[in-house]
């Protein structure tokens, strides 16, 4: 099996042993007490480290839609100091607006105006609050687009992760309403009634041939079984569509069911789960969703399709919310993020010899990080673009009131 260039949470851990000059486990630290050690380095030392280059790195876009007659809109629980990286104003039309930060002391100049619907160009903070001037009227439309730094999640041990397998729809066969031709497609594969399985005697037995022949199709993995009339579909493309042209003969799933090996106790239905990038850039997807009364199983979690993300792959994984088990920050810092977990415990310890050495190979590595993370794009320099020069900024922001 190839090395994966980045740590999961155990190999987390082993690194840390392996670094270490002392055996751990004599000195009473647990696997837990070393994830806790890194998570505070990650959020006090390795993630104020990324931000500094200011090269997108954490970033998340949030869309809240505006309300009638609510001018306050809170700052996302998530964002890393509870500060926005950007607002926009998306209108009804789709046309994007630059908003505006102002002096709360400035709000009664900027409150005169004269329109009934007036796009929402200016905001003050109030301690954790966007508060938009003038005040949202009746007639409000459109969204608020945040941008903010998103928080990493906190590391948890490898077991405490439902990693995804395969994805799995279930098609129920009702026999009444069936007849020769009618089709089910599965991605651009067209499976037809009568012609390549057979309409059995009852519901049970054509769903049996249905799932005889989906067994034989090799697209995207394709595995079939067969539960009385019910067939459940497994494959491992996120982005397969299904549809048939008798809904009634042929149910299908509209939910879609996530397959892994084990379930975290921590996972339980009604929870609220975050969604996760395994490789890549380890990504947060999706946070805070919200699972249905019924939808977890000791193998595999139901998730509606607007709650699972269409970027989520076979290797991404679920966790409880806040919860994580790679390292949010840049692969290539995952080494690094080891050595400040071993000075941690070193310093701890007691131990200032060796801390003194963690810490030389400390300031190693960080002088070497800027090669890594700044200018992310070499060939292509940023084009500066003065958007509140005078002239700019008048035809921007009031050229569409027309």
């Amino acid at each position: 099996m190839a090395t994966k260039p980045f740590y999961t949470s155990n190999a987390l851990i082993d690194a840390v042993k392996r670094k270490m000059a002392i055996p751990i486990a004599q000195v009473t630290f647990s696997d837990n007490d070393i994830l806790s050690f890194a998570n505070e380095e990650m959020f006090l030392e390795q993630v104020p480290s990324i931000l500094q280059y200011h090269e997108e790195y954490l970033v998340f876009s949030q869309t809240v839609p505006m309300l009638p007659k609510q001018s306050r809109y809170p700052i996302p629980n998530r964002a890393i100091g509870m500060k926005l990286r950007d607002v926009f104003y998306r209108d009804a039309a789709g046309q994007l607006v630059q908003m505006s930060r102002i002096n709360p002391d400035d709000r009664s100049f900027f409150e005169v105006n004269s329109n009934t619907t007036p796009i929402p160009i200016h905001y003050y903070l109030q301690n954790n609050t966007l508060v938009i001037t003038p005040e949202v009227t009746q007639n409000a439309t459109g969204n608020l687009i945040f941008s903010y730094y998103l928080r990493p999640n906190s590391l948890v041990t490898d077991d405490q992760a439902a990693v995804c397998l395969s994805f799995t729809k279930t098609i129920t066969v009702d026999n009444a309403t069936i007849v020769s031709g009618d089709t089910i497609t599965i991605g651009t594969h067209v499976t037809t009634a009568g012609v390549d399985f057979a309409i059995g005697a009852n519901s049970a037995a054509t769903a049996a041939n249905l799932s005889a022949y989906l067994g034989t199709l090799t697209e995207h993995n394709l595995t079939s079984k067969v539960s009385s009339n019910i067939v459940s579909v497994s494959y491992t493309t996120r982005s397969l569509t299904f549809s048939t042209t008798n809904s009634a003969g042929f149910a299908i799933q509209t939910s879609i069911t996530v397959d892994t090996t084990t379930m975290p106790s921590s996972i339980v239905a009604g929870g609220l789960v975050d969604i996760l990038q395994t490789d890549g850039g380890h990504s947060t997807l999706a946070f805070d969703v919200l699972l249905a009364s019924n939808s977890v199983s000791s193998s595999s979690i139901t998730l509606s399709e607007s709650q699972l993300p269409a970027d989520f792959i076979v290797g991404d994984y679920i966790c409880a919310q806040y919860e994580c088990i790679v390292p949010q920050v840049p692969t290539d810092l995952h080494n690094l993020l080891a050595e400040r977990t071993c000075a941690r415990i070193l310093e701890s310890l007691g131990d200032k010899e060796g801390l003194q050495a963690a810490n030389a190979k400390i300031s190693n590595l960080e002088s070497k990080q800027a090669t890594i993370l700044d200018s992310r794009v070499e060939g292509s320099p940023m084009k500066v673009l003065n958007r509140t020069g005078l002239l700019r900024s008048s035809r921007i922001r009031f050229g569409r009131r027309g």
